[in-house]
């Protein structure tokens, strides 16, 4: 036993509340790093990112999936095997995806109200809210832009 690595996922068993910490972590750099507006909200077991919009209008995502202890998930990890692997090694490279809830909200003076909700599933964050948007444009005809942080030296 002592001489055994755990796997990835004996990992996220044993500790749930620090893998769903870490996961939160890599949402939240991510969604930054797109200069995108967010709040993170949630409780002890579930987090959930707040997205501004153009127009009043907010995307709620959440991870659908649920692990250990009921703590939430954002990632799905797979093995997968390339064709041709790096350095002649056959050992399965880990790949992730990320399952979330898109909810769509639009407030204004008289409160805020969900509109549409779907689930959502693809290989990165950014891609994942990219493809939400295009999906809710061609549902509901809305096109919505994501508000995003001013950098620094940068004119409008």
């Amino acid at each position: 036993m002592w001489d055994e690595t755990p796997t990835s996922w004996q990992l996220r068993m044993a500790f749930p509340q620090e893998a769903k910490a870490l996961e939160d972590i890599m949402i939240a750099n991510r969604l930054q790093s797109l200069g995108l507006i967010t709040t993170k909200l949630g409780s002890t077991k579930a987090s959930h990112f707040r997205i501004k919009l153009e127009d009043q209008y907010e995307l709620l995502i959440s991870p659908v999936d649920k692990g250990a202890d009921g703590y939430s998930e954002w990632f799905t990890w797979n093995a997968h095997v390339h064709s041709q692997p790096a350095n002649d090694c056959e050992n399965p490279m880990p790949e992730s995806s990320i399952r979330a809830h898109i909810q769509l909200y639009y407030s204004d003076e008289t409160g805020r109200s969900q509109i549409y909700s779907f689930t959502h599933h693809h290989q990165n964050v950014e891609t994942l809210i990219r493809t939400a948007l295009k999906g809710i444009q061609h549902d509901l005809g809305l096109k919505l832009k994501p508000i995003t942080r001013k950098r620094k030296g940068k004119r409008n």
